[in-house]
């Protein structure tokens, strides 16, 4: 059915994507929740919605301060670019605090022909910064882009139902499909089908130079970009929504750690950082009280164990129950996520979609049959990537730790580059991995098919029976039969021990008390940056 129409303007909290939390003394978890429990209602309260001046984002230099490429069909950061791509090209659909799509440049969806037609509805009278118009035509050119295997596209996997692409008219798309697709509707909201570039601009440029400068239709247009350093924008003149963007330009600046960020605010150079993971160090920031924290819901999904299990050793099956046996994620929540994050035994989120607080038959820690298991193997050898980020670091290590204790020889390999991480997945030389996946739908963003279907290029199982029962779940239009199709998703997954979860992952941002950033500065998952005052 067509999406209920809303307008952008107003303190809005909205779902995207999400990331990751870190280390916090067990002595002040205690202290820290009642703390971020007062902030919400200090993060809560709107700025005047006065027009003009600028802001500085700092962004973590390990996450989203990372961007090497600006065109979203080709970007390999996966969702590093996402604030970027949210303030230069603006969405199809946002997502509401319930989970909901809400318009955004498209006005609304539905499905016909017995659910193998999408047709997208678009806002009138949209025009890109270069002043071209956003209209079905350059709709269909993305989707095009994102189609083609030869650009890589991280949506690969929710266009594979695509078979073709129409334009009724100027402001209809109808996508049609090989097959029924309920989750493609949802598959807005974290990949690069939701961000629309000019193709006049990009035919014109190249895809080198529009890396560099995209143009698009959002809230801010590029002034200049120095990749993965810092990135100027300026308000868009020709944006859709009258009197937004408040603000006249927005910069965002990578900041080595989250101590610089920190200091960084405390002189003003910025107004606002994004994600704040060190959590060790934030209850002090918390009680000198300089600067405002806020929590965010565990919206990047929960952390887990990659296996690559079309290569030895972890192609038997024996050695993934070992690794599953062998990992206890209790001690690893208390000393490196404070406590905050919550148990998970697959790739769904407490208060998300498909939530299964204890799978069916999942391996618990059991030191002892992980030990046993090393033994009749023969040994167990392998290397695991290193983090360069401190909290996934810590993370790496207690798990070494904890397999060594079972008996396993386990290597700390150097850790990679988002583009170098995704060659050597592609490559299949390697071993085992701790990434994070999943979210308010596992099946979005950083989600289950991003790494468990073949046509995506960070698969890392590839197993046919699990591509047919996730395409079935996708296929579901009914919601309790959906969530029974995932349930045995995530049966399948423990009972082929093809990845070891541990907990969902909380998110905190840091932001000057005299800023407003709907998204940042409030919970959510999202920063509407056309609504930001300060």
């Amino acid at each position: 059915m067509d999406t209920p129409k809303r307008t952008r303007s107003g303190l809005r909290a909205t779902v995207t994507r999400g990331r990751r939390a870190s280390a916090l003394r067990l002595l002040l978890v205690v202290a820290l929740t009642a703390m971020v429990a007062v902030l919400f209602g200090q993060g809560a309260r709107a700025a005047s919605a006065a027009t003009g001046g600028s802001m500085t984002v700092g962004e973590d230099a390990n996450f989203y301060g990372s961007w090497p490429s600006l065109d979203p069909v080709t970007s390999t950061h996966s969702v590093g670019e996402v604030p970027f791509f949210d303030a230069i090209f603006g969405d199809l659909f946002e997502q509401g605090p319930k989970g909901q799509l809400v318009p955004d440049l498209a006005t609304g969806y539905k499905f016909t022909n017995g659910g193998k037609t999408l047709v997208l509805h678009l806002r009138h009278g949209v025009r890109f910064s270069d002043g071209t118009p956003f209209n079905a035509a350059a709709v269909a050119f993305n989707f095009q882009r994102n189609m083609d295997p030869k650009n890589a596209s991280a949506a690969l996997t929710v266009t594979s139902a695509i078979s073709s692409v129409t334009t009724p008219d100027n402001y209809t798309v109808d996508l049609h499909l090989s097959r029924p697709d309920a989750e493609l509707p949802n598959s807005f909201l974290t990949y690069p089908i939701n961000y629309i570039p000019s193709p006049t601009a990009f035919q014109k440029m190249g895809l080198k130079n529009f890396s560099l400068k995209p143009v698009g239709a959002g809230p801010f247009e590029v002034v200049s970009n120095d990749p993965s350093t810092k990135l100027v924008l300026k308000r868009n003149p020709l944006y859709w929504q009258k009197g937004l963007p408040h603000l006249n330009t927005l910069t965002f600046l990578a900041l080595a750690n989250d101590q610089s960020a920190y200091d960084a605010l405390l002189t003003g150079e910025i107004q606002a950082y994004q994600p704040y993971s060190t959590l060790g160090t934030l209850a002090p920031i918390i009680k000198k009280g300089k600067v405002r924290v806020t929590a965010g819901p565990a919206a990047f999904g929960a952390q887990f164990i990659l296996l690559n299990s079309d290569a030895p050793p972890f192609n038997n099956i024996l050695a993934r129950e070992a690794i599953y046996y062998a990992t206890d994620p209790a001690p690893l929540n208390r000393a490196i996520q404070g406590g905050l994050a919550t148990p998970s035994e697959s790739p769904s989120i407490k208060n998300g979609l498909y939530y299964e607080a204890k799978v069916p038959g999942y391996r618990t820690y059991d030191l002892a049959k992980a030990k046993a298991l090393v033994k009749q193997l023969g040994g167990l050898k392998f290397t695991i990537f290193g983090k360069q980020q401190t909290p996934q670091a810590e993370t790496v290590a207690a798990l070494k730790s904890e397999w060594v204790a079972a008996g396993m020889d386990v290597t700390i390999g150097s850790p990679l580059s988002s583009p170098a991480l995704l060659s050597a997945l592609r490559g299949g030389k390697w071993q085992a991995d701790v990434e994070a996946t999943g979210g308010f739908d596992p099946a979005l963003g950083v989600g289950l098919p991003l790494y468990f279907v073949p046509s995506s290029p960070f698969a890392v199982v590839k197993d046919p029976k699990l591509v047919t029962m996730i395409n079935a779940a996708a296929a579901t239009l009914n919601a309790s039969q959906r969530q029974k199709a995932y349930f045995g998703i995530w049966k399948y997954i423990s009972d082929e021990a093809y990845a070891p979860f541990m907990f969902d992952l909380p998110f905190y941002n840091l932001s000057a008390k005299s800023v407003s950033i709907p998204g940042l500065t409030t919970y959510g998952y999202q920063a509407l940056w056309q609504n930001a005052t300060g």
